[in-house]
């Protein structure tokens, strides 16, 4: 999938989210000619943006648009229009392909840090920041690798709502069978995405039961989660109120069981996917 389908794609979702607000349909925002323009304040803060629709559009649809003024003019709030970074985020787990590759950016970003740090007698917080950085993009890769390639498969897709019990306890009316087909990636892709992957052994447990895919020992990568909760939940201290132990050598030690870690099960998703 590349960056131009990507943006493709937002911006079909930015038009379903403008035509919402005006009380159109996609297709008959579709016929209109309209500018948007936007009113700001001196320092650049956006307050208003006003939709600006042509004499030459047709009158039957623009006597349906919310607001209309007698020149045809329509006035936005700003949070109306505002994106919903969720869907915006699913989006990309569904079209993208370049997962592994943000992992190995993010990875390497922790690299430069780590070899970087100021020269303080204390590095205790930054390898508490490193640690957690690198458990997330963990994380991250596991969920958005998973969502892309169950949702870019449609006997995938099939095999996880014929196991999953979120699934296969739902009862759909006959008059809704058309619609839900039409959104059967953004359901399931959803119904993932809310998924913890933090709680590895659900991610273990659906790799393992959709993709055929084998965590292998990972009580390295659980010992790092629950690291991580100290990290991001107490600055790198026990409920007991003790430092962490978690040094310049244990960071180079988690980076190199992540790399290999995710290479590998990347590998195993491209085998995968095309049997």
């Amino acid at each position: 999938m590349s960056s131009r389908e990507l943006e493709d794609q937002m911006d079909l979702k930015a038009n379903q989210q403008l035509a919402s607000v005006l009380g159109l349909s996609i297709d008959e925002l579709d016929q209109l000619d309209y500018e948007i323009h936007s009113k700001e304040s001196n320092d650049g803060l956006i307050y208003e943006y006003v939709v600006h629709f042509a004499e030459s559009s047709p009158k039957e649809i623009l006597n349906k648009v919310d607001g209309l003024s007698d020149r045809n003019y329509a006035y936005i709030q700003p949070y109306e229009l505002e994106t919903d970074p969720y869907e915006e985020e699913l989006i990309w787990d569904i079209l993208s392909s370049e997962q592994f590759d943000n992992f190995l950016s993010s990875i390497k970003s922790a690299q430069a840090l780590q070899s970087n740090l100021p020269a303080y007698e204390d590095q205790f917080q930054f390898h508490v920041m490193l640690h957690a950085h690198i458990v997330a993009s963990i994380e991250a890769f596991l969920s958005s690798a998973f969502i892309h390639s169950i949702t870019s498969s449609d006997a995938l897709i099939r095999k996880v709502i014929e196991t999953e019990p979120q699934f296969k306890n739902q009862k759909i009316p006959l008059s809704d069978i058309y619609s839900k087909q039409e959104s059967i990636k953004n359901i399931v892709g959803d119904y993932l995405k809310g998924i913890i992957f933090h709680k590895i052994k659900i991610a273990a447990r659906l790799y393992k039961s959709v993709l055929n895919i084998d965590f292998g020992n990972i009580s390295w990568l659980t010992k790092a989660i629950i690291m991580r909760h100290h990290c991001t939940h107490r600055g790198g201290y026990d409920k007991q109120g003790n430092k962490i132990t978690i040094t310049a050598s244990s960071i180079d030690e988690l980076i190199n069981s992540s790399v290999a870690f995710c290479r590998r099960i990347n590998s195993e998703i491209i085998i995968a996917t095309k049997l």
